[in-house]
């Protein structure tokens, strides 16, 4: 029911620029979600791609564009309950054990990920 189209993200970041004469923008929440149904748990590489693809797209409409695009937030931290699909479908880039009462998290791989691109200010320097 979500798809993954990052050239899309570019293409409303400089609709936004275009149309409103350039505001600041806060991208407030951008994510990617995997269920475990699909047999996907702390290997989350969909995750990482996803976040990869979009980031790189705004960091064309800020570089290229010049877009004003000054805050990004990834969805989600955690696991959550989320709406219509319940504990089913994960966002979080920290997986939550819902069994256990204590609810038990762990970092996904795309943790690591995120937290170089974000100690890099996007893709500056080398993987």
């Amino acid at each position: 029911w979500l798809k993954v189209v990052p050239w899309g993200f570019r293409k409303l970041l400089n609709w936004i620029k275009d149309t409103y004469d350039n505001p600041e923008v806060l991208v407030t929440e951008n994510g990617f979600s995997d269920n475990e149904e699909d047999g996907i748990g702390l290997e989350d590489s969909g995750r990482e791609n996803f976040y990869r693809l979009y980031i790189n797209e705004m960091l064309k409409a800020v570089k290229l564009d010049g877009c004003n695009v000054t805050s990004y937030m990834a969805w989600s931290l955690l696991d959550n309950f989320e709406w219509l699909r319940g504990y089913s479908e994960r966002f979080g880039a920290h997986w939550v054990n819902f069994t256990d009462p204590a609810r038990p998290r762990q970092a996904k791989n795309s943790v690591k990920m995120l937290k170089k691109i974000f100690t890099d200010n996007g893709f500056i320097k080398d993987a």
